[in-house]
């Protein structure tokens, strides 16, 4: 087994030739600051009733599916706090 000498490893500099555009980025960054939203439900803290979720929240991971992921767990939670606020507006 060959082994890997760790400081040359860290030492090797990569330069970037080219980025591609826009419309092939795979995930954005920016959004809402999470310090703004509930943290259970993703609702806005200044704005009740109003959920942030995917992309328009400020995260974003490296490329493997997470992005995905937080976009569909995001929804489904606030989706589901959602749907308890009407029903608890229809009992009203």
């Amino acid at each position: 087994m060959a082994k890997r000498s760790g400081r040359s490893d860290q030492r090797q500099k990569l330069h970037i030739r080219k980025v591609s555009d826009f419309d092939k980025a795979q995930v954005t960054t920016g959004g809402v600051a999470l310090s703004e939203l509930q943290a259970d439900t993703l609702e806005l803290i200044k704005y009740p009733g109003i959920y942030v979720t995917g992309e328009l929240a400020d995260v974003d991971g490296i490329c493997g599916g997470y992005n995905l992921q937080w976009a569909w767990s995001s929804g489904h939670l606030a989706g589901a706090e959602c749907g308890v606020c009407i029903k608890n507006k229809d009992k009203e």
